[in-house]
């Protein structure tokens, strides 16, 4: 491990890397911290991954190394970057500017995750259109004043008694909980709100076209299979981030 210091403008952040010895570039991986700010905790998983022979970066988003010891303190080291997605944005892309600028890195093989804070930093880079490869976000903060459907659970058995099932930012809806998506297309199928399928008489669910392989629906003779798309980056086309295309 090593210090690493890279700046937004002005701003100095201090970051902590872990870089594999290897005679060709490798992976590199952005991990954000809590509201905290960068602890040992994003350092020691840093330290863990790296270990998978990936350039890992702990990285700093409020600067100099600063860490919250209350959580008043941390909500308003957090606050302007919550507020100013600009600002949040610039400070996330120096980090994976000086990244990229590393010769030991793969600049098309580049990634970022995070934890709550963090998590939504995952987010705000992948929603900025930046060329990374994946955003893994963990516990990842949602907007405030965003509207929600849950659905309530009265299984003794579950930890939650509510289940987030969408989202709505700005005009779309957006579903999080991924296996709600089969049985919203299923009713639209069977209500026939979905004029291409109009026409469809017999509707199959979990269709068995061989041993090892299952479609969603196998509707008269078409096959349908259902994607729960959570990424809109450019030209309002609707992306599914699992699928390599």
């Amino acid at each position: 491990m090593s210090e690493f210091i890279y700046f937004d403008q002005d701003q100095k952040c201090i970051g902590d890397i872990f870089v594999p010895k290897s005679d060709q570039p490798l992976p590199g991986l952005l991990i954000a911290h809590t509201w905290k700010g960068k602890s040992q905790f994003e350092i020691d998983k840093a330290s863990a991954l790296s270990n998978q022979g990936i350039v890992t970066l702990a990285i700093d988003i409020y600067g100099n190394g600063v860490l919250g010891n209350s959580a008043e303190e941390n909500a308003a080291m957090m606050e302007p970057f919550v507020k100013d997605r600009n600002i949040f944005r610039n400070r996330l892309n120096a980090a994976l500017n000086a990244l990229k600028e590393l010769a030991e890195v793969d600049k098309n093989k580049i990634a970022i995750m995070g934890y709550c804070f963090g998590g939504m930093a995952a987010l705000e880079l992948a929603r900025s259109g930046k060329n990374i490869q994946g955003a893994i976000s963990i516990h990842g903060l949602l907007d405030q004043g965003n509207e929600v459907w849950i659905s309530e659970h009265n299984d003794p058995k579950r930890k939650l008694k509510f289940t987030l099932e969408m989202i709505k930012v700005k005009k779309r809806i957006i579903g999080v909980n991924t296996h709600r998506a089969n049985r919203i297309v299923e009713h639209a199928l069977k209500n026939k709100l979905i004029k291409e399928f109009n026409a469809i008489k017999n509707i199959k669910a979990e269709f068995k076209y061989s041993d090892d392989t299952r479609f969603d629906f196998l509707c008269d003779k078409k096959i349908l299979e259902v994607k729960n798309t959570t990424l809109i980056r450019e030209h309002d086309i609707a992306e599914f981030p699992d699928a390599l295309t």
